[in-house]
């Protein structure tokens, strides 16, 4: 009795707390702090990959020769979509997974520079589902690649980053429903797996030029893995330009 009636007194005199609660408060502040900023910047990686960036950095690297039979992955290809004219002279190749949330934080940002700059730099978005953590990166990659094949590529993107939290198969031709897509072309496209090949030929080549994890953009062949900034994009296409 006499040890509870000594904690309460401490507990109510002004300007002082237990140290059993300084401890506590410290541990759950930790744990608070590293649910809110674990899970910003950086980049998902797969299971044999190497870790994320810290959060809010990038990582520049040097781009690995390709492999033999793969394409080089910092160039552009004819078959993948691409924002801004042909020949520009400053290009951003992005792989990306559409169930990467790192992905999805960096979408605004690329959108919001493909309109600044869509008219100097040309955008290419290209695939890289990790598939042993997103089970559904693969098939919204195959169903965005058949939106691309009637020209409803890059609304269909949008929508699958806004609605990342369902991409089922069912919600997959919602979104296309939603863009104005032909529904039955879609489907044969989805269903039949007519996409699946390109999708994987994406995945192949990122592997071959050593890509860790999403997003990872080639500007003008230099590699930079992670979530940039606007105004870090900014800064680097301004002094290519």
């Amino acid at each position: 009795m006499e040890s509870s009636n000594t904690i309460q007194s401490v507990a109510r005199t002004p300007g002082k707390r237990p140290v059993a609660g300084i401890v506590i408060g410290i541990i759950v502040f930790a744990l608070v702090a590293g649910y809110l900023f674990g899970g910003r910047g950086g980049s998902d990686t797969g299971k044999n990959s190497s870790p994320a960036s810290a959060p809010g950095q990038f990582t520049k690297v040097p781009a690995a020769a390709p492999s033999s039979g793969a394409r080089d992955a910092s160039r552009v290809t004819a078959d993948d979509p691409a924002w801004g004219p042909p020949g520009a002279s400053v290009t951003v190749v992005e792989f990306s997974d559409f169930e990467c949330p790192y992905c999805r934080e960096a979408y605004p940002t690329v959108r919001a520079l493909m309109r600044q700059y869509g008219d100097r730099v040309l955008f290419q978005y290209r695939d890289f589902p990790i598939s042993d953590i997103h089970p559904d990166a693969q098939k919204a990659a195959e169903a965005a690649a058949c939106a691309h094949a009637q020209g409803k590529f890059w609304d269909y993107h949008d929508l699958l980053f806004q609605n990342q939290e369902d991409l089922s198969r069912e919600a997959l031709t919602r979104y296309a429903l939603t863009v104005n897509a032909d529904i039955a072309a879609f489907n044969r496209c989805l269903d039949g797996g007519l996409k699946a090949q390109e999708v994987s030929d994406d995945l192949q080549d990122g592997i071959a030029a050593d890509i860790a994890g999403t997003p990872t953009f080639f500007i003008n062949g230099v590699k930079y893995e992670g979530v940039l900034a606007e105004e870090e994009f900014t800064e680097i296409i301004e002094a290519l330009l």
